[in-house]
């Protein structure tokens, strides 16, 4: 009889550690019996998929899931706008317009999942288990609360026009910048913590300094600038890249901004050249211009970005 102690092998070990996907044997094939039931074989598979390294195609599954989410966060805002929420919703939308608000929805959802590390594993996981549940229902709900708040007439006013400020919108501004500054603080400072904390603004600080420049080069020579709220959905959900209940509580908001911007009043550029004028929604447009002595005209499509332009059709009398 041989002394000393066995080394277990790979099998033996697999089989001997507790699956750390709960009672869920990921191991064995998905074979229907009395005590594995169509329910049981499909949670198993989606579970191999979003959570498995190893399973091919998992970080197209965890991303189709994310646009998904961004896309019926969408859908309940159009949703909202049959029932005009906000007032001033765009009710009726073409195909050409819906096309571009779904392109550009794909594509910005696509960078900020990369920014907050969506398809990797732990991020996912966190974000999608059962004990984050309200991560998926605030990002489909914000739209709707965004438009309801944004039809009272307290809190109806041009950011820039600062001495129409009511005291509500006021107070409103104030408790939602210093909650603002203290989230992006709490990340600030758990990137510092975690030691990576040059890799955490490198990418956001690039953005955003990019945008800047952008919008300053670009203010002073015959464009004019609107920064719509959606980006500053983008620019908020950007920063939410940690596992904790804050971080999953901004990117559920700003996301959702985003989508309620999206869906209310169409993709918009930040950027527009100076003499063009916007219009609603609408499949024609009968105008009618009258002046002292000849003129032209020319109409400027919203043009910018990678999304497809929106056309204006006239029909002069």
């Amino acid at each position: 009889m041989r002394s000393g102690f066995s080394v277990p092998t790979k099998d033996h070990a697999r089989h001997a550690m507790p699956s750390p996907r709960g009672s869920l044997d990921l191991e064995s094939p998905l074979i229907l019996s009395r005590n594995n039931s169509l329910t049981d074989a499909l949670r198993k598979l989606l579970t191999i998929q979003a959570f498995d390294e190893e399973t091919p195609g998992n970080d197209a599954f965890r991303m189709g899931t994310w646009l998904g989410l961004l896309a019926a966060s969408y859908g309940t805002q159009r949703l909202a706008c049959k029932w005009h929420l906000p007032a001033d919703c765009i009710v009726e939308m073409d195909a050409l317009e819906t096309f571009t608000n779904l392109t550009v929805l794909g594509l910005m959802g696509i960078v900020l999942a990369w920014l907050v590390g969506l398809v990797m594993t732990p991020r996912f996981s966190f974000l999608f288990s059962g004990a984050r549940w309200y991560f998926s229902l605030l990002l489909l709900s914000v739209p709707l609360v965004y438009s309801i708040l944004s039809d009272v007439p307290a809190f109806q006013h041009d950011f820039r026009d600062l001495p129409s400020w009511s005291w509500p919108f006021i107070a409103l501004i104030a408790a939602v910048l210093l909650m603002v500054v203290g989230v992006l603080g709490f990340h600030l400072l758990w990137a510092y913590q975690s030691r990576h904390l040059t890799k955490y603004l490198l990418p956001r600080c690039t953005i955003l300094g990019y945008c800047g420049m952008g919008l300053i080069t670009l203010s002073g020579k015959g464009h004019a600038i609107h920064f719509h709220h959606l980006y500053v959905g983008l620019a908020l959900a950007m920063w939410a890249d940690a596992n904790h209940m804050l971080s999953a509580a901004l990117l559920a908001i700003g996301a959702g901004i985003f989508c309620q911007g999206l869906g209310a009043y169409s993709f918009a550029p930040a950027i527009l050249p100076l003499g063009c004028f916007d219009t609603p929604s609408a499949e024609l447009l009968n105008c009618t211009f009258t002046g002292d002595s000849p003129f032209a005209l020319r109409f400027c499509p919203l043009a910018g970005g990678v999304a497809m332009d929106h056309s204006c059709r006239a029909a002069l009398e």
